[in-house]
């Protein structure tokens, strides 16, 4: 990941800080898409409404990513895509909550 990211010119054009900071942010985001790709992959029927909610043939199609809330310009998204992703993993953590 450090490697494609050394190749941008625009990576190369910030600070240390700017591209330490970066690198941090993408290793954290991966981080979390880990772990929530393990959280649903743990509940074979919420991830089967996964493959299905997203036209998926396979349940390692998917990388763990949610897209954001909002777009670069503010605005809500409005894709159904978002919510049903959220309603998964809603149930996941109910899910987890019974079991604690």
């Amino acid at each position: 990941m450090a490697s494609v990211l050394a190749s941008q010119p625009w990576f190369r054009a910030g600070t240390l800080e700017q591209r330490r900071m970066l690198v941090q942010g993408v290793q954290e985001a991966a981080r979390r898409a880990h772990e929530r790709r393990a959280r649903v992959k743990a509940h074979p029927d919420l991830a089967a409404r996964l493959c299905r909610s997203l036209g998926y043939t396979r349940f390692n199609q998917w990388n763990g990513f949610v897209p954001p809330a909002r777009d670069a310009s503010g605005q809500l998204n409005p894709y159904p895509v978002r919510a049903e992703l959220l309603a998964i993993l809603r149930a996941v953590a109910e899910r987890e909550a019974e079991h604690q």
